[in-house]
């Protein structure tokens, strides 16, 4: 829940997997950007579903921005993720945002192969 593959591949588990999760083993926080209520990553796993990425700004790690996305098996189930990550004083939101495009083709690109 921290990183941006582990929001990837989160966003595309079954709801209720993804609740027995969080149930076991809690959300606890690693910065002060980490989400740490079961609603503030519901409503961000959503967001992932839609884009097709995801964003950890410095959820896990201070000055550590990145960007992932899931890579999905046959079965459409999760089976890891692609990500670039970068430092905060080198890279923007906007400008890692705008990488979306590639991560999501890289992705796509690994999920046959699998």
């Amino acid at each position: 829940h921290t990183t941006a593959i582990g929001k990837g591949v989160l966003a595309h588990l079954p709801a209720g997997e993804v609740g027995d999760l969080v149930a076991a083993t809690g959300l606890p926080g690693r910065t002060p950007n980490t989400l740490t209520t079961p609603q503030a990553l519901y409503a961000q796993l959503a967001a992932v579903r839609s884009l097709g990425y995801a964003i950890d700004d410095e959820e896990n790690e201070p000055t550590i921005r990145c960007i992932g996305a899931a890579v999905l098996g046959p079965s459409g189930r999760p089976v890891g993720g692609v990500s670039v990550t970068t430092v905060t004083f080198l890279v923007s939101r906007e400008e890692i945002e705008s990488y979306a495009p590639a991560l999501r083709a890289a992705a796509e690109a690994l999920a046959p192969l699998l």
